[in-house]
């Protein structure tokens, strides 16, 4: 399965290359959002920090918030 494959193989890189040990993997399901690689230390950070960003915000609300962000439309039956 190529989302399995995705994530085992980013579940690799975040721990091994980008140092973030605490990384706890992912959740069920997928979406899949692009960064250039000047934003690498931001992204770096925000994984490092996402338990504690989950607090305030959770995953969906996140999401949506970014779709909505990048001025990205989509249908609330299709999330989550």
């Amino acid at each position: 399965n190529l989302i399995h494959d995705i994530k085992l193989s980013s579940t690799k890189y975040i721990k091994n290359d980008l140092h973030i040990l605490n990384f706890g993997g992912w959740q069920t399901g997928y979406a899949a959002i692009t960064h250039c690689e000047n934003t690498l230390e931001k992204l770096k950070i925000y994984i490092r920090d996402q338990e504690i960003h989950h607090k305030s915000e959770n995953s969906r609300d996140e999401y949506i918030r970014q779709l909505n962000d990048a001025n990205i439309e989509f249908d609330d039956k299709y999330l989550f």
